[in-house]
């Protein structure tokens, strides 16, 4: 929306093209260190840091200047089954059967025709700290498949800093080449701004002033995905107030706005471990404590007989009434039916009829006799 009030050529604190991303203070040391690592055929690189520390672009920066064949898997939540899948299905060796003894071959024919033409294969696994341990277990059986002295694949490991101790409880079997990525400090921070802003085409120093660029430092602690939205929400601001420049006043209103959270001090520890109990208690684990009775009482059965348990039976009432009444209910309403269809001798009818007629009225003239 800003971009081209402020000249810019493309978005500047977008996500930017890996080779055009240049990497600031220790991002330098991590891609040279990585660099060096794949050189030396490091079986296991192992890259972490806090979220938001710039990860993901740096390793994109080195798949972009890596040589050799690269698979990279962004998605850490899958089994080893799916991580099977994947490899072969980049390296165009899917095989017709689905048990895992026949990928693990057909896989380790394609990584040896790989090495014979030149470099291992490089997996690059992020946000490994959500791997399932099943998933780090297969890792370890990919890692020890090698040929003639040479191993077949190389993996570089990125997650945040609880990917160290999960690996660490899986023992020895993971020898790892270990980076940490730190924050930025407050220069190396600015210059994260400046290199941005430069590769968007226009000079930072004319867009932001000195006090709003160590403004925006200090409320980012350091991590690029912190600067790099807090930088677009300022110039967003200052495009809708019609600003030609950022100052500490709008980075101060973009931070209660909308305040950057806190960089992660520590990793959450895991919730301990409940202990096994030990056989030798459970055998007491029946017996009473001191105090309590050896036997309690048995509880009833479930369709057990109320008398047995203490009910008392409701009183039984009598039922002499009920039946008088239903019996002449049942007497008036034959009566009423045999009147309906004629079957009463003629007295009891005209009787009964002559109780039923409605009264006559008080001033009604009498009814003439009939003639004989």
């Amino acid at each position: 929306m800003y971009t081209g009030y402020f000249g810019f050529a493309r978005p500047p604190f977008a996500d930017p093209d890996p080779r055009e991303a240049e990497p600031v203070g220790g991002q330098v040391e991590a891609l040279a260190a990585l660099h060096a690592g794949l050189a030396a055929h490091a079986r296991l690189l192992l890259l972490t840091g806090p979220a938001g520390t710039g990860k993901t672009l740096l390793l994109r920066r080195l798949m972009a200047e890596r040589h050799g064949p690269c698979v990279f898997l962004w998605n850490a939540h899958l089994g080893f089954d799916d991580l099977l899948n994947y490899l072969c299905d980049e390296l165009e060796a899917r095989t017709p059967g689905t048990a895992r003894t026949a990928r693990l071959e057909t896989l380790r024919a394609a990584l040896l025709r790989l090495l014979a033409d030149g470099e291992p294969l490089t997996l690059v696994l992020d946000d490994a700290q959500n791997l399932p341990g099943e998933t780090l277990d297969g890792l370890r059986q990919l890692l020890e498949l090698k040929e003639v002295g040479y191993h077949l694949l190389q993996v570089v490991l990125a997650g945040q800093p609880g990917l160290e101790a999960r690996l660490e409880a899986l023992g020895p079997v993971f020898p790892a080449q270990h980076l940490r990525l730190r924050p930025l400090s407050p220069d190396e921070s600015m210059a994260f701004v400046a290199r941005r802003t430069a590769a968007g085409g226009v000079d930072p120093a004319g867009l932001f002033e000195p006090a709003a660029l160590a403004k925006i430092a200090e409320l980012s602690h350091g991590l690029p995905r912190l600067l790099n939205r807090i930088c677009n929400q300022s110039l967003l601001l200052a495009y809708l107030g019609s600003e030609r420049r950022v100052g500490v006043g709008l980075v101060r209103e973009v931070a209660n706005d909308q305040p950057p959270p806190p960089p992660p001090s520590a990793v959450l520890e895991p919730m301990p471990a409940r202990p096994a109990i030990p056989e030798a208690a459970l055998a007491g684990l029946d017996e009473p404590e001191a105090g309590e009775p050896a036997e309690s009482a048995a509880l009833p059965e479930l369709h057990a007989d109320p008398r047995d348990l203490g009910h008392k039976p409701l009183p039984e009432r009598p039922r002499r009434g009920a039946v008088a009444v239903f019996g002449f209910g049942l007497a008036a309403a034959g009566a009423l039916a045999a009147f309906r269809a004629g079957w009463l001798p003629a007295e009891a009818d005209a009787g009964l009829r002559a109780r039923l007629a409605p009264p006559p009225a008080a001033n009604a003239a009498p009814r003439p006799a009939a003639k004989p």
